[in-house]
């Protein structure tokens, strides 16, 4: 457990100073690199745990999925990057990291299944939230541009569908996780990742969605 903490906090170092660093001259860090990182610690916790199981695999591919998702959306068509706060960036990286091992290791022991298979439901409804909204022409109303959701034959309307389908994306992972024996230390590490955003103000500022003028 030692050696796969220590592969966990090596890797979130070395790929965030690499994008804070010689991508960024030390102004910022793309968000998409926090993804990256994690889901990358998520495949190596899998490999190195070799706990095969239904919530394994998922989380492990929700984190893939979602990794890959968030770095050809910043890369092609929306930017999102943090500019400070960079020390308690790394710290909520390499905890939530540092969780998976966890939910890897309680995964067999999850007393209900139908919970998990909710999550990953969740899961998919939040990318279609998120990322529908890059392939649609934003409305406006009352001063706002709204990005136009197209989901189950009814138009829906979200200030900020991406912030929208991130937060789904968390909830995702605890459903996976809350009927697992240590959820009390996992969900609040999840929690911490979304009150980040939120300080942050990730996935607002976007030409999709903005004020006016």
């Amino acid at each position: 457990m030692a050696f796969l903490v220590t592969i966990n906090i090596i890797l979130c170092i070395i790929l965030m100073s690499y994008n804070f660093v010689v991508m960024n001259k030390k102004k910022r860090i793309n968000h998409y690199v926090i993804s990256i990182t994690i889901a990358l610690n998520g495949l190596v916790s899998f490999i190195i745990i070799k706990e095969i199981n239904f919530i394994t695999i998922a989380v492990t591919t929700m984190l893939l999925i979602w990794a890959f998702l968030h770095t050809w959306v910043q890369t092609k068509h929306v930017s999102n990057y943090i500019d400070n706060q960079f020390f308690v960036l790394y710290i909520v990286t390499i905890v939530f990291s540092m969780a998976l091992n966890i939910v890897y290791l309680d995964s067999d022991l999850s007393i209900y299944q139908s919970v998990p298979y909710f999550g990953v439901s969740l899961f998919i409804i939040g990318q279609i939230i998120a990322y529908l909204s890059l392939f649609t022409n934003p409305i406006e109303s009352n001063g706002k541009r709204l990005a136009k959701i197209y989901q189950n034959g009814i138009y829906r309307y979200f200030i900020h569908p991406q912030l929208v389908g991130e937060i789904a994306t968390i909830v995702a992972l605890v459903c996976m996780i809350i009927l697992t024996p240590h959820w009390f230390l996992l969900v609040p590490v999840f929690l911490i990742y979304v009150l980040f955003i939120l300080w942050q103000k990730l996935f607002k500022t976007t030409h999709y969605v903005s004020h006016l003028k």
